[in-house]
């Protein structure tokens, strides 16, 4: 059974009327989800930077040793701290070049 968008007049009661079928949205994939979190959450990073934030989400999520169903519920229950860790090595990654940069000068 596929959900419906209904409209109905509240304060009258009137009847309902179905005014569109309603698609599920789309689950996504583990190492895509993190990495639009990080890309939300770090100032440093913007959507041109999607390519290389996936592939070292994709080489951090390797390192659980877990796939499929067992990968989407240990990220989805652990979320937060994912995003904490790789966080703050980025946040380490942006200081480290700062710093270098400052030298230079």
């Amino acid at each position: 059974m596929i959900p419906s968008l209904i409209k109905a007049d509240i304060a009258d009661k009137k009847k309902i009327k179905v005014i569109g079928k309603v698609k599920s949205k789309t689950v996504l994939e583990p190492d895509v989800r993190i990495a639009r979190l990080l890309i939300q959450d770090l100032s440093e990073l913007d959507i041109s930077d999607k390519d290389a934030v996936l592939m070292i989400v994709r080489a951090y999520l390797e390192q659980i040793e877990a796939d499929g169903d067992m990968l989407d519920n240990l990220v989805q229950s652990h979320t937060g701290k994912i995003l904490e860790d790789l966080t703050s090595q980025f946040q380490d990654a942006f200081d480290e070049e700062t710093d270098r940069v400052q030298g230079e000068t």
